[in-house]
């Protein structure tokens, strides 16, 4: 039964496709636009006062396998043995 409803109204069918094809399309163009305001949020330069230190080296302590590392943060170095 529900075969024949779609098959009496073919074009209702396609004007809800239609409709529904240009709300997609509506936010692709809108991305298109350059946002360098966002962009900027991402650069090095602005990321560089949140992020101190993103590796350690490990400096081991004479022949023995005790090492110790700094890494920076906020509030300054921190040391850890």
């Amino acid at each position: 039964m529900q075969v024949m409803l779609k098959a009496q109204r073919p074009g209702l069918a396609i004007l809800s496709f239609a409709v529904a094809s240009l709300s997609l399309l509506a936010p692709a163009h809108s991305q298109n636009q350059a946002n360098y305001k966002l962009a900027d949020k991402y650069s090095n330069e602005f990321l560089r006062q949140f992020v101190y230190s993103t590796s350690v080296q490990p400096r081991f302590i004479n022949e023995t396998d005790r090492f110790w590392y700094s890494y920076r943060t906020s509030s300054g170095t921190q040391y850890v043995l």
